[in-house]
């Protein structure tokens, strides 16, 4: 357990910085007060032989006598930069209740101690008095912790590994003295933290290695000191292999839904994953099994359109791959094979003029050819219906609906047959589609050959144009049967320039 110290602004709406401090055991810190020029003072007691020092007092103690403490001060600056860090304390159990600091900057800790060598200047009683434990009052004059000639960059060093990874690569900190060359016989306290000095005095160079051979997964903290007051903070993660993921379901929610439940499906999750949104805010999971988890988001967070990124993480390991979710307006879903002429289904090159079904998901009618708005027939989330615009040219055009975009190929005719209605003896009226482009005429006609077979057997085209009062895009032919087709099941084929339909099946009365 690490202490943490965070700085707020001065409403308590944002975080102006936040830090964890402390060593590879427990750390408790007891109280915190501020002087004048903002500089804050924390205090505490910790079982941390590693705890992180600068200018300290004295090195760690606590550990020569069984499982022992010692006290620590730590001062940090206005802008979160640690001024020292020092230890107080015997080979015994120390404790601090509190500290604060006086108009000229000393500093008062208090406690209580189980050391009979706790550290002693003018005393008022100079042996412990015995019983588990004694009181101790400490006036700190300001920036009385002595300060090493040794200069340290960078002071803190990080590592990280997964399991299955690369080794960590080195890293290089320089020390420099205040006092000339110095002699430094550098001593790192933990087996995993190795290092190479450059030379025995300074200006030098330690090259830092962190070895994760034989350790278990989790957060290990050494040191490589210098002197009494001087080292090298290492901070070692040491993660397993993070979880794989596959999807998420529902992938697209609307904007406004109620709450929803999401399930995140993927291999290697264990009992206690989180699922974290990009930027490591949790949200509350639940384990279903090693391949599916679940979240839900309230019904505020899918108030407004947001593309969310979610990552899986195990205790101790490392972040999975990430899925996204999109709450907002979903893309529509569909391919070229999914447009077809919409009186026959078949499917092609489209038209100009040619009203067209499209089958896909989340659709909607927002449809353009080439940037041209195409004329709205019918729309649904599964089928939008529309009229290929008449411009349409050339041998591709690209059909747009919202952000989703899909190249067809185009044909000067694409013709299928709606219906068929018997007007008169041997009439019939064909409504069809796909007959290509108009002339200019108070009432449009085709302006390539159109003709009709009944049976196979040729019929006469009395008229073929716009259907009057019907939909852009939707034709009219007027046929005038041949004698020898008789009653009953007609098979009827329309023939637009060289392009022929399929058969429509129709019986007479």
């Amino acid at each position: 357990m690490d202490g943490v110290l965070a700085k707020l602004s001065a409403k308590g709406d944002s975080l102006l910085f936040s830090t964890y401090f402390g060593g590879s055991d427990i750390d408790f810190p007891s109280d915190l007060t501020i002087d004048s020029a903002g500089n804050a003072y924390a205090s505490g007691f910790t079982y941390s032989a590693d705890f992180p020092v600068k200018n300290s007092l004295q090195p760690f103690t606590g550990a020569i006598v069984g499982y022992r403490n010692d006290t620590f001060l730590v001062k940090v600056s206005p802008s979160g930069s640690l001024i020292y860090s020092t230890l107080l304390g015997g080979d015994g159990a120390d404790y601090n209740g509190g500290v604060t600091v006086v108009a000229n900057g000393a500093v008062y800790l208090v406690g209580s101690t189980a050391s009979d060598n706790f550290p002693l200047k003018n005393p008022l009683q100079a042996t412990n008095g015995g019983g588990p434990s004694d009181m101790y009052i400490v006036r700190l004059a300001a920036e009385s912790a002595p300060v090493s000639p040794l200069a340290v960059s960078p002071a803190t060093v990080l590592f990280r590994y997964v399991a299955g990874g690369a080794t960590p690569d080195p890293q290089t900190v320089s020390i420099n003295s205040t006092a000339g060359s110095v002699a430094i016989s550098p001593v790192s306290n933990a087996s995993w933290l190795t290092f190479t000095n450059a030379s025995p005095n300074t200006p030098t160079t330690l090259t830092i290695r962190a070895d994760a051979s034989g350790l278990k997964p989790g957060v290990y903290n050494g040191t490589i000191q210098l002197d009494t007051q001087a080292g090298v903070q290492v901070n070692f993660t040491v993660l397993a292999a993070g979880p794989v993921l596959s999807g998420i379901s529902p992938s697209v929610i609307p904007t406004g839904s109620e709450a929803t439940t999401i399930t995140i499906s993927g291999t290697g999750f264990q009992p206690g994953a989180t699922v974290e949104l990009s930027g490591g805010t949790a949200i509350a999971t639940t384990y279903v099994d090693s391949g599916s988890l679940q979240i839900t988001l309230d019904k505020l967070s899918l108030s407004q359109p947001v593309t969310l990124s979610f990552v899986v993480v195990n205790p101790q390991s490392a972040p999975s791959n990430p899925v996204t979710l999109t709450i907002g307006t979903p893309t529509p879903t569909f391919t070229a094979a999914s447009v077809v002429n919409a009186a026959s289904f078949a499917g092609g090159p489209v038209a100009p003029g040619e009203i067209i079904s499209i089958f896909g998901s989340n659709l909607n009618g927002n449809v353009t050819f080439d940037g041209v708005p195409a004329t709205l027939v019918f729309a649904s989330p599964g089928q939008v219906n529309v009229t290929v615009p008449y411009s349409v040219s050339g041998s591709t055009t690209m059909l747009q609906m919202g952000s989703t975009n899909v190249p067809l190929q185009v044909a000067p005719v694409a013709p299928g047959i709606f219906a068929a209605v018997a007007v008169a003896q041997n009439i019939l009226t064909l409504y069809a589609t796909g007959c290509g482009a108009l002339t200019s005429d108070a009432l449009p006609r085709c302006t390539l050959p159109v003709s009709v077979t009944v049976n196979n057997e040729p019929a006469t085209v009395l008229y073929a144009g716009i259907a009057p009062g019907l939909v852009q895009g939707a034709n009219q032919i007027n046929v005038q049967l041949q004698d020898a087709v008789t009653s009953g099941l007609l098979a009827i084929v329309l023939t637009a320039g060289e392009v022929s339909s399929k058969p429509f099946n129709f019986t007479t009365p």
